[in-house]
């Protein structure tokens, strides 16, 4: 749960920024503002099915809190390696100005998880919901026809 309110953040700055995916190869960008929307979309679908099933009672609001957590420091320890291996696949895994640019790119002014806090920090909040803290359907709304293809609707029918 706590990870789909994490990736729905990303994905919704990758859509409301998309000058941070310039210079990158169009069909990757493609690719990684379909998964933002798609995040953002079903960002609220895994909350309110725990909730269904457990209600929101004391327990429910700690399994929640402590997911949370897990979820954070996963990321914090998968992030170097991932990062090595962003930069290996791309052969400039020894790259100082490589590095850099990517520390940059995710953490540096204006980037992707610059900020994320205020997206921990409503979490927290007891009444906390996807939606309420950031509804941002309009903006799928408006992207929905540059980012999905529609074919690809058809063919998973």
């Amino acid at each position: 749960m706590a990870g789909e309110h994490f990736l729905g953040e990303i994905g919704n700055v990758l859509l409301s920024r998309p000058e941070l995916l310039d210079g990158v190869d169009p069909r990757i960008a493609q690719l990684f503002r379909w998964h933002g929307f798609e995040e953002v979309e079903h960002k609220a679908v895994l909350f309110d099915a725990f909730h269904a099933a457990r209600g929101h009672g004391f327990y429910s609001y700690a399994v929640r809190i402590a997911g949370l957590w897990i979820a954070v420091v996963l990321v914090a320890l998968a992030l170097p390696s991932v990062s090595y291996r962003i930069l290996a696949s791309a052969g400039a895994a020894q790259d100082f100005h490589a590095g850099r640019g990517l520390l940059r790119f995710v953490f540096g002014r204006g980037g992707m998880l610059r900020g994320r806090w205020r997206a921990i920090a409503a979490y927290h909040r007891p009444d906390f919901h996807p939606w309420r803290y950031l509804d941002n359907r309009r903006l799928l709304s408006e992207l929905r026809d540059t980012i999905v293809d529609p074919a690809w609707e058809v063919r998973a029918r």
